[in-house]
């Protein structure tokens, strides 16, 4: 959320526009945030896309801008067109109930995991459930993940506290997760989500024209997209000058999905250079997992049946298996086992791409 406090007179928007971005700026989310202008219009947009990302707008009380004092808030759209299963929806969230955080007159030093990294906070006496949200949020930010998992600190259902970390400002897509441990020790302690919806591994069915009304529905049908001479054409049906900007990335990781089984996530980008059908099992024996992947041949090409991992102190980061893919493991409590099919060179044919049109021309972008 952004609050804004500028009490003085301006020339002309473009003064209005810098003021505002200074403030930004100052607050640091320069990197995160801009203002422009449309005509006497001030807009506010985030350098993330996606529908995980949400933007919310405060105006102080008598800004001279004549800013509302109530908040706006835009949220983001899906901008990943899937070939295959493409059901994620957040939010993406953990939950760590009624749990007991303690205090003392010179501080004690709590460590949590997000996502395999340690977040180190320190609780004194007095501290209340604000000031401990706002230690974990602080920790966050300085592991490079401010932007990324948000947390909030509450009462618990029954005692003590309840934190919730939040996935956020980011499109969710299969690489999407969220694993967080607390230092309670207690079964729980080690929470996973991810945005995986209903029906998964489910596909459906992908044509060149579902591409197509995509594109439209992104720009909220401003502009056309088609297909002309074998290239991708995308038109602004806007009246007037415009600047339309258009970007492709492509992310193809030749990684399939893990069939039937929602809790594990395989992360990466497959560099073998032939395909294969990975066959991945994951064995609880007490606490420990061990890891087995197999190719269609049948030859091993992982076994940590030596040093396997403890269900303990495993703080969901990634496990490197090989060529170039890793694991990621939910809360694994029983034994699973799936088959994953892997693609090699499976870039697409027109690479990434970032266009910027001005005028009332459009672009056509090559299909092959």
């Amino acid at each position: 959320m952004i609050s804004l406090w500028i009490k003085k007179g301006y020339d002309d928007m473009d003064e209005v526009i810098f003021n505002i971005n200074r403030h930004v700026q100052n607050q640091g989310l320069g990197g995160e945030i801009t203002a422009i202008n449309d005509g006497d219009k001030i807009m506010f947009m985030t350098t993330r896309s996606g529908n995980g990302v949400e933007l919310q707008v405060t105006g102080s009380e008598y800004n001279t801008l004549g800013f509302k004092t109530t908040t706006i808030t835009s949220r983001g759209k899906d901008t990943t067109f899937e070939l295959a299963y493409d059901d994620y929806r957040g939010p993406v969230q953990t939950v760590h109930d009624d749990l007991a955080i303690s205090s003392s007159a010179s501080g004690t030093v709590h460590t949590y995991y997000v996502n395999g990294e340690a977040i180190n906070f320190s609780v004194v006496t007095g501290d209340t459930q604000q000031d401990i949200e706002d230690k974990i949020n602080a920790e966050l930010a300085a592991e490079g993940m401010g932007f990324d998992v948000y947390a909030r600190v509450g009462t618990g259902t029954n005692s003590d506290y309840k934190v919730t970390f939040t996935l956020t400002n980011q499109n969710f897509t299969k690489d999407s997760f969220l694993a967080t441990r607390d230092d309670s020790g207690v079964v729980g302690s080690y929470q996973y989500d991810n945005p995986r919806g209903t029906g998964f591994p489910i596909e459906d069915e992908k044509r060149v024209s579902d591409m197509l009304t995509f594109i439209e529905n992104l720009y909220d049908n401003a502009v056309d997209a088609s297909i002309v001479d074998g290239k991708v054409q995308v038109q602004d049906l806007r009246s007037g000058k415009s600047k339309l900007t258009f970007s492709l990335d492509e992310k193809n990781t030749g990684v399939g999905y893990p069939m039937l089984d929602p809790n594990i996530i395989l992360t990466g980008r497959y560099s073998g250079s032939a395909p294969d059908q990975w066959s991945v099992s994951a064995t609880v024996v007490a606490n420990d997992v061990i890891l087995k992947v197999t190719d269609a041949k049948g030859n091993t090409i992982v076994d940590n049946s030596s040093n396997p991992i403890s269900n303990l102190s495993y703080n969901g980061e990634e496990i490197y298996l090989a060529q170039g893919v890793s694991i990621v493991l939910g809360e694994i409590s029983a034994s699973t086992s799936f088959t994953v099919n892997m693609t090699e060179f499976s870039n697409l044919s027109f690479g990434d791409l970032n266009v910027v049109e001005e005028g009332g021309e459009c672009r056509c972008l090559p299909l092959a």
